[in-house]
């Protein structure tokens, strides 16, 4: 691979664009294959990483934005650390020393992960009195937006990357689809709003609504394939692993579907509602809820292997390694769990409440809290 094709720059400039504005930096990057592009880091929410950490985490850096954290992440690409915030802003970060290379200014808030697509940072904001959203592909070689939509309704939900294109959806209850360079290409009208974060698998999305329905598309062109209704406000994401779809919701349930049907396999009652998006790794399936209960259950029975009760709340979905899950609470702290007994092996004590979903990459593990406050920490 040539010169011209391993390395690009990343020229972000001080202008005014629509809807946009930048300041200015400087990046040389290389082309990173295995950049972690999206929450949850797949189509179908990976939120496990199959590496075994140190039980005392190593602070590398801390930096901070303008604004505050949504229940988001950071994606990261090579050098660089995207990370959204409520105030419009999408930021670049140094992976290295946490160095703010620039950020991108928008008129409204930006509740969307950003994407990584190539050269370009893929998000949407959703505006703060109107009705209206923008969905931008911002191009950082050239410092300026290379696609700009107007979509109606607000987007509060995660932006859903397939091999083909890009798939929002709004309050008002619309699927939008978009191509690999955000031309429109279809928009579904449901019955509900829409509250929780899409997946997909084998050519189909799948999302919860405020309804309590389950609903499968075809990613191709927006057919609906099938609506179950399985009561209960959908407001937790939903995972999906060997045909089967594991999602929660706000009746305190946490159900296993299968992929096929979206008829329940199994449904685990726990003792509050449910936000977070559920995690599996290779046998179990873990989540938090609003009454400060953190469970782990098998996947395969339904049946619980342990639970704890902490002094705060879950709704902030964690990460898994081979040997600990971090899991963020709402009472200031990150903490490491023995995930075979549930035993709190060590925490991190923050200084606001936890708003970014954990992630590992490339050793690193990078976390966020209130007021926009970004910590990168060493797992090995």
């Amino acid at each position: 691979m040539g010169l011209l094709r391993k390395y690009f720059y990343i020229f972000i400039i001080g202008l005014t664009f629509t809807g946009c504005t930048s300041n200015i930096f400087l990046v040389k990057s290389r082309i990173d294959e295995n950049a972690y592009l999206m929450f949850g880091k797949t189509p179908q929410k990976t939120f496990y990483v199959p590496i075994d950490i140190a039980d005392s985490l190593k602070l590398k850096w801390e930096s901070d934005t303008r604004g505050a954290f949504t229940n988001s992440s950071v994606t990261v690409s090579d050098s660089i650390v995207f990370v959204n915030d409520l105030y419009g802003r999408v930021y670049a970060f140094n992976f290295n020393n946490g160095k703010k290379y620039g950020e991108i200014k928008n008129k409204g808030a930006v509740f969307t992960t950003p994407i990584v697509s190539g050269f370009w940072v893929v998000f949407v904001v959703s505006q703060e009195e109107d009705n209206l959203s923008t969905f931008i592909m911002y191009d950082y070689t050239k410092g300026k937006p290379f696609r700009e939509v107007e979509v109606e309704g607000r987007v509060e939900t995660q932006i859903l990357r397939t091999p083909d294109g890009f798939v929002v959806t709004t309050l008002d209850g619309v699927v939008i689809k978009y191509d690999n360079f955000g031309i429109f290409l279809w928009k579904v009208k449901t019955n509900s709003a829409i509250r929780s974060n899409p997946t997909y698998f084998d050519g189909k999305i799948y999302f919860g609504n405020d309804a309590g329905e389950i609903i499968s598309m075809n990613n191709s062109d927006g057919k609906i394939i099938n609506t179950k209704k399985i009561g209960g406000k959908f407001r937790s994401g939903s995972s999906i692993e060997k045909n089967k779809l594991y999602i929660a919701n706000m009746n305190s349930n946490l159900y296993c579907l299968s992929i096929n049907s979206s008829e329940v396999i199994w449904e685990y009652k726990s003792s509050s509602r449910i936000l977070m998006t559920p995690v599996i790794d290779n046998a179990n399936i873990y989540f938090g809820n609003l009454g400060g209960y953190f469970y782990s259950i098998d996947k395969n029975s339904g049946k619980r292997n342990w639970e704890i009760k902490t002094d705060g709340l879950f709704n902030v979905t964690p990460l898994v390694t081979n040997n600990y899950l971090i899991v963020p609470d709402i009472n200031k702290k990150i903490l490491l769990i023995n995930k075979k007994d549930g035993r709190t092996i060590n925490k991190i004590e923050l200084k606001g409440r936890p708003r970014l979903s954990p992630i590992i990459y490339k050793d690193i593990l990078f976390i966020g809290y209130d007021r926009g406050n970004l910590q990168a920490y060493e797992v090995n």
